[in-house]
C-alpha cells in the first residue's frame, strides 16, 4: 500500500470536559522535561474516535471473523506491528528483565513496570494483553455487527445455520474481548498510568517518571475505544487502509516522522533519541529524522537548535520530501 503525505499538527489539547474523568487528572501533570506536556497534549488532541452514528450495519463471514481475533497468526496486522515497535524504552531501563520469567505482585515496582510493558507489547506470557491494546485501536461495534446478522437473515434464501453460527462464535468472541479489555484497563489504566502520574509528587528517587506516559516504544492507549466500521465482510484487508489514514492506529510505525514524541519531544531534549521502527539502518534512520518537522506549538526557548542534526547518522539526504516518500513505501 502507498503511503500519501498528509502533514499537519492538530489544534492544542482541547477542554477538559472533552475527556472521561479518568483523563483529568493527567491534564495537569508536571513533566520534568521541556517539550513532555505538549507532547502529551498532542497525543491527547489526535488520538481520538471518529464520530459515529447508531444505524450502522456491519457484515462479516465465518472465515473473517474467525481471521480478525486469531492474534496468533505471524501475518495478523497486530503481529506485524509489534514487530516493528523499538527494541528497547526510551524512559527506563530493561537490562537484566526476562520477560518470560515470573514476577509477583509484590516484586519492586521496576520489575512490574518492566512486566508491564512487556505486556502491552505481546512479550510476555500473557500475549493477548497486548492484542487488547490493539482491539482497542480498532473497536469493532457490535450492536453494528448484531444488526448485519438481523439484516442476513431478512434476505430471501439465506443460509440460517450459517448466521446461528457466525453470531454463536461472535458472542463468544465478544465476551473474551471484553475479559481483555478489563484486564488492560486494570494494567494500564489503573497501574502503568497511575504510576507514572504518583511519580510526579514523589519526594523518592525512583526510575518510575511522568514521561513513561509518552514512552513511544509501548502503543498508546486511548482515552475511548477507537471504532473500526469495515465497509466490506473482509474485516482485515480494511485495516491498513485505515491505517494509513490515520497512523496513529499503529502507533506511527509506519510514519514514524509524524509520531508526537519525534515532533514535540525530540526538538526540546539533547540527551534523547528519535523513535525509529525496528529493524532501521543509518540511512533510514537519516531518512526519518529528516522528515521530521517540529510542533509549530513549541516556541523557539523551548527548542534545540541543532535538534535535527543532532540525531543524523551520517549522510543526510538533500530532499526531505523524497525522505518521506521512501519512509511510507519502506513500510507499506
Amino acid at each position: 500500500m502507498t503511503h500519501q503525505t498528509v502533514r499537519g499538527i492538530r489544534p492544542a489539547v482541547l477542554p477538559s470536559a472533552s475527556f472521561p474523568p479518568w483523563v483529568r487528572p493527567f491534564l495537569d501533570l508536571e513533566f520534568r522535561d521541556q517539550g513532555a506536556k505538549k507532547c502529551f497534549e498532542q497525543v491527547l488532541s489526535t488520538v481520538l474516535p471518529d464520530p459515529t452514528t447508531g444505524d450502522m450495519t456491519i457484515r462479516v463471514t465465518l472465515e473473517s471473523l474467525n481471521a480478525f481475533f486469531d492474534y496468533t497468526n505471524p501475518s495478523h496486522p497486530w503481529q506485524v506491528d509489534c514487530q516493528l515497535l523499538p527494541e528497547d524504552p526510551f524512559f527506563f531501563s530493561m537490562e537484566g528483565f526476562d520477560p518470560l520469567a515470573p514476577a509477583s505482585k509484590r516484586a519492586p515496582l521496576e520489575t512490574r513496570i518492566r512486566r508491564l510493558w512487556s505486556s502491552f507489547r505481546g512479550d510476555s506470557p500473557m500475549p493477548d494483553l497486548g492484542f487488547a491494546l490493539w482491539e482497542r485501536r480498532f473497536w469493532i461495534l457490535a450492536a453494528a455487527v448484531e444488526k448485519g446478522f438481523a439484516a442476513e437473515e431478512a434476505e430471501p434464501n439465506c443460509d440460517k445455520d450459517l448466521i446461528k453460527t457466525k453470531r454463536a462464535i461472535f458472542r463468544v468472541l465478544m465476551g473474551g474481548r471484553s475479559a481483555r479489555a478489563d484486564r488492560l484497563r486494570n494494567m494500564y489504566q489503573l497501574q502503568y498510568l497511575k504510576w507514572s502520574l504518583e511519580s510526579a509528587s514523589s519526594s523518592q528517587r525512583s526510575p518510575i517518571c511522568p514521561e513513561m506516559i509518552i514512552e513511544p516504544s509501548v502503543p498508546w492507549y486511548p482515552v475511548e475505544n477507537l471504532p473500526f466500521v469495515p465497509k466490506t465482510t473482509d474485516w482485515l484487508a480494511e485495516v491498513n487502509a485505515l491505517v494509513d489514514r490515520q497512523p496513529w492506529r499503529a502507533n506511527w510505525v509506519y510514519r514514524p516522522f509524524d509520531h508526537p514524541y519525534n515532533t514535540t519531544y525530540v526538538p526540546c531534549n539533547r540527551k534523547t533519541r528519535i523513535f525509529c521502527p525496528r529493524g532501521v539502518d543509518a540511512a533510514m534512520a537519516n531518512q526519518i529524522a529528516r522528515a521530521i518537522i517540529a510542533n509549530p506549538f513549541l516556541q523557539p526557548p523551548e527548542l534545540i537548535p541543532d535538534w535535527q542534526d543532532r540525531n543524523l547518522t551520517g549522510a543526510v539526504p538533500e530532499d526531505s520530501t523524497a525522505a518521506t516518500s521512501t519512509v511510507g513505501m519502506r513500510w507499506r
